[in-house]
Parts: C-alpha cells; structure tokens; sequence
C-alpha cells in the first residue's frame, strides 16, 4: 500500500481545498443542502475528485502517445515514479493529510499552498492532453493555435488584474471597525447619561421635577437604559437581521408613555441644565463623528443633559453603515475563492497553449488516434441515428393510437347525443 500513498496525498490534499473553495462560495451547502455533514459533503467531493484525477492520468498517457511512443513510455515512468519511490523509503512529493474542514459561507481560509499547486498541476495536465487530443483527431493546427492565442492572451490579462488589483477586504474591514467603535462610543456616552439621571432619580427625585418634567420621565429611564443595554449586546453579523435602533423607537417603544411628552422632557432638562452655569457639570459635549447626522446645526461648544436624540440619531447611521460595510467584507469574503478557481482555469487554459507549441514541436505525424475516433464516430452515429428512428417510430405510433381515442371518442359521444335527442 506504500505505493499508493503518494497519489492519496495528492488526491484528498487538491479535494480539500476544493471543498473549502466551493464551501467559501456557498456550492457546496447548494449542492448538498444546508444541513449536511461537512465531512460527508468533503467526501462525496473526495470521490468524485478520485475519478476525476485517474481520468486526467489516463487522457494524459493517451495524449502522450499521439505526440511519440518515447513521449508516452516517460509520462507513463514519470506517473509511476512517486509510487516507486515512496514503495523503496523515499518520499517524494507527500505529506500529512488535512485534518480539519472549516466550515463556514465565506471562510477565508482557501486551502494550503500545496493544495492549489496540485490543482493548478491537474489542471495543466486536464489542458495539455485534451487539447493535444483534439488537435490530433481534428487536424487543427497553424489556424487553431492562432485563435487559441486570443482565448490566452484574454485570460493572461485577466490573470494580470487579479494580480494588480487587490480586494477590498481590508477597506471594508477598516470602515466596519471604525463602525463598530464608533456605535460602542455612542451607546457608552447615551448609557453613562441615562445612569446618572436614574441616580438622580432615585436619590434627588425633586431636583428633576423642579426643572419642569413631568412625573413619568423618571419611571422612564429604567426602559431607557433596558433598551441600551440590549443595543450593546448586537454584533454585526446580526444587526440586518434586526430592526435598526433610532430615536423615534426609542422614545416611542413603550406605549405606557407618551413620546411626544418624553421629547419634551428631554428639551426640558437640557435648557434647563445645560443653560445655566450651575448646573453645567451635568452636561456633556458631543462628538461630531456622532452629532453630524441630525438635521440641527452642530456646534463643539454645545453641551447636552440627555443627548438621546443626537446620539440615537448617530447610532443608528452608523449601524446602517456596519450593515453595508458587513456585507460588503462578506462578498470579498467570497472573491479569495473566486480567484481560486479562475487560477485553475487558468491552469487549464496555460496547459491548452503549452499543447500548441508542443504540436509545433513534433510536427504532423500520421495519428493512430484520427481512425480510431474516426471509427468510434461513426459507431456513435449508428447508435444515434438507430435511436433516433426509433423514437421516430415510436412517436408515429403514438400519434396513430392517439387518433384511434380520439376518433371512438368522438363516435361514441355523438351516439350517446343522437340517443338522447331522439328520446
């Protein structure tokens, strides 16, 4: 069994990734349904990649022999080599198999190093065979190769600005953080502010009543401070899930209390806080990255007792913005794997160039493989054509009893209507 553990490195390492690549873009929870195992969906991938791989290993041996029978004799060597020399203690070309499968829509993880390069090497091989094959049975070759080069030289430059553009990844990271901070800022100062109005509250409830508010703003701010605290405890991989937090709703989410009262308590405390010189150590300025949303006109110097409408207004631009931002970083998420594949059709399409130069290479040498396809073609055609009358026959036969139901129907209902009229 040593013999074979070179191949079974390459096989699960390449389907590994290839797994991840179609997890990270949402294939493989398509294909197999969202509530699978992942490991049983890596192994239906894993099975399928072991045809595939011994597919490729053949085409290549084929494609191989229509260039020469030196040419074949070593690829079939160089395919037999690892397995030999793992078979006499040295290993060549393997390793240690993967051992975890992240699963997760729009992980960033895109496989090993390793991984890719055996994918992008089945690839090349994938397009260097069959295209050496179609070349050789069709005869094409100086006008086949020409429009070739345009497919290459199309893909090349695409490649390019894989390469030169980077992904937006860290962009929408960056702004999400900034988000983030920026929505904690605002629900800490909002909190700080409602905390030190409960204790005054509690403590000194006459000083609040004296600045003008009514009776039901103290009984209020416990609501007020509930809601925060639940605001603080959404991430925002969840915030578009739910309904984003503004001042109206937050004045307005307990119908025990009248919002427009609760607005004018809130005026009512910051003039009468905030005007006078002795009670200015209760106000607090706001930042501008949050008091620029509202529709007043923002002043540094202002200070506010209760900044529920600036900072709530704040808050919830800036939850908007985590919402964007979030999705934003989950599609680039996505654009790793993207190129990933695009590499191994890369791959492909580089082993489709390298197999036009190798036709040049050898020249035009009489194919064994033309009469052979020649022969196959035309057993194919046999077969189809046999299918086809068949079912051409089986259509007119069909068409034909169909006529005969129709026509006893047809009888049978007028003698059941002439019956009838006569009675």
């Amino acid at each position: 069994m040593d013999f074979t553990k070179p191949y079974i490195y390459w096989i699960y390492s390449a389907a590994h990734a290839l797994a991840h690549n179609m997890e990270s873009i949402g294939w493989l929870s398509y294909w197999n349904g969202p509530y699978i195992e992942p490991m049983l969906a890596f192994s239906i991938v894993l099975g399928l990649y072991l045809f595939i791989a011994i597919f490729v290993i053949f085409l290549n041996i084929i494609a191989a022999f229509t260039i020469s029978r030196l040419l074949g004799v070593i690829t079939v060597i160089l395919w037999l080599l690892p397995g030999l020399l793992y078979s006499f203690g040295y290993p060549f070309l393997s390793g240690e198999l993967p051992n975890r499968f992240h699963s997760s829509d729009g992980i960033l993880y895109v496989g090993e190093t390793e991984s890719a390069l055996i994918n992008v090497f089945f690839s090349f091989i994938f397009g260097w065979s069959i295209t050496t094959l179609v070349i050789h049975i069709f005869k094409l070759y100086t006008n086949f190769k020409n429009i070739y080069d345009h497919i290459w030289y199309v893909i090349a430059l695409t490649a390019a600005v894989f390469f030169v553009v980077d992904s937006n990844t860290r962009y929408f990271k960056e702004e999400l953080t900034k988000s983030e901070k920026n929505i904690q800022n605002g629900i800490t100062l909002l909190d700080k502010q409602l905390q030190r109005i409960h204790i005054m509250c509690t403590t000194n409830n006459n000083e609040i009543r004296q600045s003008g508010a009514s009776g039901l703003f103290c009984q209020w701010i416990p609501k007020a401070r509930f809601r925060i605290w639940w605001l603080s405890g959404q991430v925002s991989f969840s915030r578009e899930y739910g309904d984003i937090p503004n001042y109206e709703s937050f004045i307005s989410e307990w119908k025990d209390f009248d919002k427009e009262q609760i607005r004018k308590d809130i005026d009512t405390l910051n003039q009468y806080y905030c005007e006078s010189q002795s009670y200015s150590g209760y106000c607090t300025q706001i930042p501008f990255v949050l008091a620029r949303f509202t529709k007043h006109e923002y002043k540094p110097s202002q200070k506010y007792f209760l900044a529920a409408e600036k900072l709530m207004t704040g808050i919830e631009a800036h939850w908007k913005q985590s919402i964007r931002n979030n999705k934003e970083m989950e599609k680039t998420k996505k654009n790793s794997s993207i190129k990933w594949f695009f590499y191994i059709l890369f791959g492909a399409i580089a082993g489709g160039k390298v197999a036009n130069a190798s036709r040049s290479i050898v020249g035009r040498p009489h194919s064994i493989y033309r009469p052979l396809f020649r022969k196959a073609l035309s057993i194919i055609k046999v077969i189809i054509s046999y299918l086809l009358s068949g079912f051409y026959k089986g259509y007119r036969e069909t068409i034909k009893i169909a006529k005969e139901i129709l026509l006893n129907t047809s009888v049978a209902f007028r003698r059941v209507f002439n019956n009838k009229f006569k009675s």
